[in-house]
């Protein structure tokens, strides 16, 4: 899976992006922590929503309701109300690096081990290191049922199938931060530059 580089859009040195697809427009965070948000359009600049609710974040999420949801540097959880994040604190005794909502809108985590969790009310069903990967980012794929897409701690990719439980190293020619799956396959990569399927 390669990547051709966009640079780093608007100027910005990126964490992560993430789409609402409800209000077609990108969102992003930056290295400070800080959050922007762009409309679904070619090079737009990003407008500059600083610490939103007051939070610096790790990432941010929208589940199947589109409501957003975010990453704490404490590791701690947000879901944005309206006018702030209410805080969710360490979710299931958990300390996070990132959630990420499959294609049936189950809520999934990396854990600050590099674990994976999913939740399933009250708290995480602990997947541990899947295949043995220390992990810093998960991503699902529409249409993927029983796998999902792997960043590990040495930014390399991986697919993770459920039903064998075994990791496959996926190539690419970029070292990943995070990547998220839409109309294409979107990579930030350890520069916080932006890279877009090939």
């Amino acid at each position: 899976m390669n990547f051709n580089s966009i640079g780093k859009v608007g100027n910005w040195t990126l964490k992560m992006l993430t789409f609402d697809a409800k209000n077609n427009k990108w969102w992003c965070v930056g290295t400070e922590g800080n959050t922007g948000e762009m409309n679904n359009v070619a090079m737009q600049p990003w407008t500059d929503k600083g610490l939103l609710g007051g939070w610096t974040l790790k990432m941010i999420a929208f589940d199947s309701n589109d409501t957003m949801y975010s990453v704490g540097t404490e590791g701690n959880v947000g879901k944005w109300n309206g006018k702030g994040f209410t805080d969710l604190g360490l979710m299931g005794g958990w300390t996070l690096k990132m959630i990420a909502f499959d294609t049936k809108g189950t809520m999934w985590c990396v854990g600050a081990d590099g674990n994976v969790g999913k939740w399933n009310g009250t708290g995480w069903d602990n997947y541990g290191l899947l295949g043995g990967w220390t992990l810093d980012w998960i991503a699902f794929r529409a249409g993927d049922v029983e796998e999902v897409y792997c960043v590990g701690a040495k930014h390399n990719l991986g697919k993770y199938e459920f039903d064998t439980k075994e990791m496959l190293s996926v190539s690419t020619n970029w070292t990943l931060k995070s990547i998220l799956f839409g109309n294409e396959t979107i990579a930030v990569g350890t520069e916080g530059n932006v890279g877009v399927s090939q």
